[in-house]
């Protein structure tokens, strides 16, 4: 099946859909040499922000750009939510999965070797994590979740390794969400909880060294994991922006730099910096000895 086909029944299906660039002769055709996030980024300017279900317009991007890959975006609106596993190393997370209990549902092949357990869902709280899954305790390494704000590359997409992404049955039957994959309530802090602060140029001493450090582990994220790190360190980092320990501009702007230095897509990463914001501002956090005893 062609990716306008494959686009078409996704969007039959209720699955906003929007292009991404594809790959060609072994590279992303972005033309950049250095790209970090080949055949994954948006090939429209407000990305998945785009997304549609109108098959007028996806002919009309797929006659443009026929080799485009295809990315559907998740969350309520699309009626999906999506745990991307990476192997391999995604192993010692999958112990901690399987005690919480899966319903066999849509299950896709990533060109390179990983998994994606769609399901259905209609929660609208269902945000986008990394290394973390709402209803399990602890760091869950090389698994993630792809809900409101967020996308994947869907079959027949081509990854730069020159695989294809494939669903393992494509007639599976799409399971509901599992119980345990809910966010938890935000509780987000009242003013009177905690003690008043003055700030240090672009935020306080705590909320400048947990900058400090969300940067540093950026910087240093593998290829493949750059995007998901990117959207961990926005969501801590507008937690203390909510509890008043940073200024806002100043986070976004070393976020979108360190990002643009490790080589992932601006679009993209503006509007990874957005999704965590709006998640992560609405569950303030503030240093611990600012709490009232």
């Amino acid at each position: 099946m062609s990716l306008l086909d494959s686009a078409l029944g996704y969007a039959h299906r209720g699955w906003r859909v929007f292009p991404l660039h594809g790959i060609a002769n072994g590279a992303c055709t972005c033309g950049r040499s250095d790209c970090g996030s080949a055949g994954k980024h948006p090939l429209v300017r407000r990305g998945l922000y785009e997304a549609t279900t109108d098959p007028d317009k996806l002919r009309s991007w797929w006659r443009r750009w026929r080799s485009a890959n295809i990315g559907i975006a998740t969350g309520a609106e699309s009626g999906i939510v999506v745990i991307d596993i990476d192997l391999p190393a995604a192993l010692p997370s999958l112990g901690p999965l399987l005690e919480h209990g899966l319903t066999r549902t849509l299950t896709g092949l990533t060109g390179g070797g990983g998994i994606h357990l769609v399901f259905g869902t209609s929660d609208s709280e269902l945000g986008n994590s990394a290394g973390r899954l709402p209803g399990i305790e602890g760091e869950l390494p090389g698994m993630d979740l792809r809900g409101n704000g967020g996308y994947i590359v869907a079959p027949p997409s081509v990854h730069i390794s020159g695989r294809t992404y494939e669903w393992l049955y494509p007639n599976a039957r799409l399971a509901v969400a599992p119980e345990w994959l809910k966010q938890q309530a935000w509780a987000p802090i009242e003013l009177g909880d905690v003690a008043a602060v003055e700030l240090v140029g672009d935020g306080t001493p705590y909320g400048l060294a947990v900058l400090r450090d969300e940067l540093d582990r950026l910087a240093a994220a593998q290829v493949g994991a750059r995007n998901h790190e990117l959207n961990r360190s926005a969501f801590v980092l507008a937690q203390l922006v909510a509890g008043g320990e940073l200024l806002e501009a100043a986070v976004r702007q070393s976020l979108l730099s360190t990002a643009l230095s490790i080589g992932l897509d601006e679009a993209e990463s503006r509007q990874t910096i957005d999704s965590a914001f709006d998640a992560g501002t609405r569950s303030p956090r503030v240093a611990p000895h600012r709490m009232r005893r």
